[in-house]
């Protein structure tokens, strides 16, 4: 159990940092399967990824209103179990030679890790985004490679960002008195 509200509020942004990251990633993995020239994919994935990651500091930091995980061990099982997931999909992958597999079977692993954080933090954004992801990465992985890239590269970097702008949404509300107490 975190010691002080400052650590719970870095440990949230550091995991919203790193959804970012991984939109960002799967963006410029579409960049990269549609040809995009980098300069023209990091003038748009820059931008964005910049304002929502300064949009969850200026919420967690600067207003000091994170968001709240109800069931922290939940929380902490569903982070565990997605490494544990990667550890032995990356091995199987591995020893099968099916490297190709590798980046979907992550990307539908985040997607499905998205529902129980959803419900350990009582965020139902949370679920219509690992949805989101998940639905994209089946729906394209019938097609070839560069098309499966493009496809499950734009839809996954788009709903994370949906989700992120959603969630930051938020913060217009205004506080009820049992939350400022």
């Amino acid at each position: 159990m975190p010691s002080n509200r400052c650590e719970i509020t870095f440990r949230g942004l550091l995991t919203d940092a790193l959804g970012l990251l991984f939109a960002a990633f799967w963006a410029l993995r579409a960049a990269t399967a549609l040809h995009v020239p980098l300069s023209a994919a990091l003038f748009v994935i820059g931008p964005v990824t910049g304002a929502l990651l300064a949009g969850f500091v200026w919420r967690d930091i600067i207003l000091r209103r994170p968001e709240i995980t109800v069931d922290i061990r939940l929380s902490r099982y569903t982070r565990i179990g997605r490494i544990i997931a990667f550890t032995i999909v990356g091995n199987i992958c591995h020893i099968f030679h099916q490297q190709a597999l590798l980046l979907p079977l992550f990307g539908l692993i985040i997607g499905i890790s998205y529902w129980p954080l959803g419900i350990a933090m009582r965020e139902p954004i949370h679920l219509f985004v690992g949805t989101a992801v998940v639905l994209v990465t089946l729906i394209s992985l019938p097609f070839p490679a560069t098309a499966h890239q493009a496809i499950a590269g734009t839809g996954t970097a788009l709903a994370v960002w949906t989700g992120c702008a959603l969630r930051l949404g938020r913060m217009a509300t205004p506080l009820s008195v049992e939350q400022t107490a």
